[in-house]
């Protein structure tokens, strides 16, 4: 964690996407294709529907392209979802809740605000000034009315257009649409679009449709790839810029990894680092991708059933902990306990190295499984119109006075005994493991008038330490041995 509490946040998410790719990217079994409408078996144009992140367009075009009010960038937006809903039977733009507190996306929120120490909220109409784009968007209060403003720009704009392509608009506060239609989707309580989009498209495809989802998230992309049974196997992703947009096929990727881990992998993901549960610091995604191809049915299990029930099981906390214990595991030393691996490493240190180069303690991990086990069952509950959630204080949180987003708890437990962290421990021999005669001279146990432990490199051996048994003798006392 970072000095002031905070998670660290996980910078390498889009490598997942990569990896995906490469994971089934063959000559004979291409995932991508350019972005055009589905067809089918027999060649024809299937129908299809376009599902598409609203605020993420928004990101688009304001990375591009600066607007003195909102005017101007409402007609811009609507002629940007216009030409994304080329070819397109039906278009449906989701949007973020913003309303939700506390939110667990409020550190993210926090993080990209940057150093933004004055944030003003505005009421989005037509002759909002947008002076400055980075401080424009950083209130929530700002965004949600926002999303509002889209939304109806665009139905009130296609409505009057009759060669638009049916349209379907989903806030917190509306779903609208241009065309008449009986909405099987109604408002939702949902807070991330991400989860919303998945549910809009997995009714549009029981309504028939092929169904494409314009995301550049990892998160969508894995949300995605669980719900693949449901999206059928033409459904695809639509991603990268407008330079470089494709379509990615999901069910080749999911046939690849299998029912099970393409499902568990949402949960791995939440696990190994989001944007609420923070990163392992030291372990990129593509070490630990490689840990999840590799790791056992009982491990495998466990990440597969985080975020069932209120709190993780023992078996899901267990399971997690060996996952997590593989991934700092030196080769041929196979750790399953925390406890264990940070003692092992810990006898490993270099004289100059400190604890921060050990992994997480046993009840730090914990309270990071329970993070992640939060998040997944968000995730978990992703076609559910108005989800109940797990209290998030009860889950590896906290609320601290005068702090409006919630804290990570870093561990109930405390990382050692206290007799341990004033352990004394030689490096006798570290340079040379095959030595004998090990602390025989300037051995900082024998200076402090102590025997060797197994906490040394010598690791306590009395075939190859001369300072096992030192003996302290008083005047008219027997001998003692210090243990």
């Amino acid at each position: 964690m970072n000095p002031e509490g905070s998670i660290h946040p996980t910078n390498d998410k889009s490598k997942v996407i990569q990896m995906l790719k490469d994971l089934v990217q063959t000559d004979r079994d291409p995932i991508l294709e350019e972005s055009t409408p589905a067809t089918t078996d027999d060649g024809e144009t299937s129908q299809t529907c376009l599902v598409v992140d609203g605020m993420a367009v928004v990101q688009e075009l304001m990375a591009v392209k600066k607007f003195k009010d909102c005017k101007n960038f409402g007609a811009a937006y609507v002629k940007l979802i216009n030409s994304k809903a080329r070819g397109y039977n039906q278009v449906r733009v989701i949007f973020d809740n913003y309303t939700k507190s506390p939110s667990l996306k409020e550190s993210t929120r926090e993080r990209r605000r940057s150093k933004t120490k004055v944030v003003k909220s505005y009421i989005v109409e037509d002759s909002t000034r947008i002076k400055e784009q980075t401080l424009f968007l950083a209130s929530n209060e700002t965004k949600d009315s926002l999303t509002l403003y889209l939304a109806e720009k665009l139905i009130n704009t296609t409505t009057t257009n009759s060669t638009s392509v049916n349209l379907m608009t989903a806030a917190h506060q509306s779903v609208m649409t241009n065309y008449e239609c009986h909405a099987k989707t109604g408002v939702s309580t949902q807070e991330e679009a991400d989860t919303l989009m998945i549910l809009h498209a997995v009714e549009a495809a029981a309504s028939g449709f092929t169904v494409h989802i314009y995301s550049r998230d990892t998160d969508v992309l894995l949300l995605a790839l669980c719900r693949v049974p449901q999206l059928g196997k033409c459904s695809a992703m639509i991603m990268g810029n407008s330079e470089n947009r494709h379509k990615v096929l999901l069910q080749p990727i999911y046939d690849k990894l299998g029912p099970e881990r393409a499902t568990a992998l949402i949960n791995w993901h939440a696990l190994t680092g989001c944007d609420t549960t923070g990163h392992i610091q030291g372990k990129g995604k593509k070490v630990c991708f490689r840990t999840f191809l590799d790791s056992s049915p009982a491990v495998l299990s466990a990440i597969f059933a985080l975020g069932e029930g209120n709190e993780p099981s023992a078996e899901v906390l267990r399971g997690c902990e060996i996952f997590l214990c593989k991934l700092f595991s030196p080769k041929r030393h196979n750790c399953v306990e925390a406890k264990h691996l940070r003692w092992y490493l810990f006898k490993q240190l270099k004289a100059d190295q400190g604890v921060d180069k050990l992994p997480p303690t046993q009840g730090a991990w914990a309270e990071h499984i329970r993070r992640a086990h939060m998040q997944a069952n968000i995730w978990r509950q992703d076609l559910i119109l108005e989800p109940s959630y797990p209290d998030p204080l009860k889950l590896g949180w906290q609320q601290r006075e005068k702090v409006i987003r919630l804290m990570p708890v870093l561990s109930q437990v405390p990382p050692a005994p206290d007799a341990v962290l004033q352990l004394v421990r030689c490096n006798c021999g570290a340079t040379n493991f095959e030595s004998a005669n090990k602390c025989s001279g300037r051995c900082s146990c024998r200076q402090n008038n102590l025997v060797c432990t197994e906490l040394c490199n010598c690791e306590g051996d009395y075939e190859m330490c001369s300072n096992m048994q030192q003996a302290v003798i008083e005047e008219d006392t027997e001998v003692e041995y210090i243990v």
